[in-house]
């Protein structure tokens, strides 16, 4: 299959495969929708932190679900981790959230706008340490801190910049958000593409506002195989789908819309939240991009 090279060739693409009906998942399971809309756009599966298709990261949903849709998935530092961020280290500290294949396991997604209901009582939280900006996971519940230069409840944080830089690499063109309809057929589940939305002038500022609204969310997600080893599915900062277009600028239909002249997912333009009007390129910006797409 070639390649997709221009968002004329993706609209294109997408059509054709509107025009394919149903069609059998690639994969059993959850990731069956997102690797079988992956083969369709000739998008090699991979776990590095760029874009899936020249500049545009591709994200797919089964449409009945308003589960999170994630945007961005990594660790928090070492520096910044007040307890070892292992499974069998936040159940002894804070207690399981369950369990799974035979054994305790640690699932939370954690707001800032309020603490969570369950033992561990965790929240986000926006606070300056060692002189940066910072978005912790805090908690009311007595541990064993064992970073000093972390306050005793705070569990681990994130810099917004290392955040922000991550997003950057990941989600530095534009968001393309596709949602299919499902059914089984012979025991096997099929797929039928339903929208594909395109976002583009992504907004840090509007990032940091929405994670202290709840609508970005931290989900912690330490489960176990099914030989019962421990396994971390990945901390991922995750958004409602219903909820993205608060953190773009711009929406488009793909399969019903014209594609505006002035997206350009190799060279995005970001819009400025205090001059709606003036924009600047990516590369205008400094390092530390705070503002991308």
């Amino acid at each position: 299959m070639a390649a997709i090279s221009s968002l004329v060739e993706l609209k294109q693409r997408l059509l054709e495969i509107k025009k394919m009906g149903w069609i059998p998942s690639t994969r059993h399971h959850d990731t069956g929708v997102g690797k079988t809309f992956e083969d369709l756009l000739g998008i090699e599966e991979n776990n590095i932190q760029l874009p899936d298709i020249g500049g545009i990261e591709v994200k797919s949903s089964r449409s009945y679900t308003s589960s999170l849709m994630t945007l961005i998935t990594f660790e928090p530092p070492k520096e910044y981790r007040n307890i070892s961020w292992t499974l069998e280290c936040l159940v002894n500290n804070f207690g399981k959230s369950g369990d799974e294949n035979g054994g305790p396991v640690f699932h939370i997604t954690v707001y800032a706008h309020k603490y969570t209901s369950n033992t561990q009582q965790f929240k986000l939280d926006i606070r300056e340490i060692d002189g940066k900006e910072m978005v912790c996971v805090v908690t009311k519940k007595k541990f064993n801190p064992a970073n000093p230069k972390l306050p005793d409840d705070v569990v681990v944080c994130y810099p917004v910049e290392d955040i922000l830089n991550r997003i950057a690499r990941k989600l530095s063109g534009c968001l393309l958000v596709i949602e299919a309809e499902t059914r089984r057929r012979e025991g096997r589940e099929e797929f039928r593409l339903k929208s594909a939305k395109l976002y583009s002038g992504f907004s840090a500022e509007r990032f940091i506002e929405l994670v202290k609204e709840g609508k970005i969310v931290l989900d912690i997600r330490f489960g176990r195989y099914p030989d019962g080893r421990p396994h971390n599915h990945g901390t991922a900062w995750r958004i409602r789908k219903r909820d993205i277009l608060e953190l773009y600028a711009k929406e488009i239909d793909l399969l019903n819309d014209d594609i505006s002249e002035d997206i350009d997912c190799n060279n995005p333009i970001v819009e400025e939240s205090d001059n709606p009007r003036k924009t600047k390129k990516i590369t205008d910006y400094i390092s530390v991009l705070l503002v991308l797409l």
